[in-house]
């Protein structure tokens, strides 16, 4: 061997040297990024919906939310101009009832009473959808037939005019 130019001493070193350079070179970072990046996300994504999975399920036995129940008008905001429309000397309530009907209060008298539906929107990312048997207006507040859920917890909810580009938030406190 020691005619060939290679110390014998050193072989396995450099081979093992090479081997890695081959291996990197083989693996390049695009291999790299086509298969350790996705199976990182994917079980990233995995524990995290596990988690979340089990967290929602304990908290929906222990402290149901829902939409459900009487909420009170407190402002709307949108339009061109920005808009703000606010219930400033009247008291507007919109109620929700188990039976999917529905009446909306004007100072404690009933101004509107029907049915409405809730949905998921398979065209914006998932959004539970109001749909409500007519267009409402009390006072200053006017809602459309169709309202997207944008923000809802327990005490708080924001409904918004549905597919409308310039359309209205409304944002309502639970009474």
């Amino acid at each position: 061997m020691a005619g060939n130019g290679i110390k014998s001493a050193a072989y396995p070193a450099d081979k093992t040297r090479m081997s890695y350079r081959i291996y990197f070179q083989l693996m390049g970072t695009k291999t790299i990024k086509q298969t350790v990046l996705p199976a990182a996300i994917i079980s990233i994504l995995l524990s995290y919906s596990c988690s979340k999975n089990n967290s929602t399920n304990s908290n929906a036995t222990n402290n149901q939310k829902t939409i459900l129940g009487e909420w009170k008008w407190i402002k709307s905001t949108g339009g061109w101009g920005d808009t703000k429309m606010s219930n400033s000397d009247t008291i507007v309530t919109l109620k929700l009832n188990t039976d999917s009907t529905y009446f909306v209060l004007l100072n404690n008298q009933v101004k509107y009473a029907g049915s409405f539906s809730g949905s998921l929107s398979s065209i914006l990312d998932s959004l539970l959808v109001l749909e409500f048997d007519q267009n409402i207006e009390a006072h200053q507040l006017r809602i459309p037939k169709m309202q997207s859920i944008v923000y809802f917890n327990n005490d708080t909810c924001i409904l918004y005019d549905y597919r409308i580009a310039d359309g209205y938030s409304h944002l309502y406190y639970r009474r």
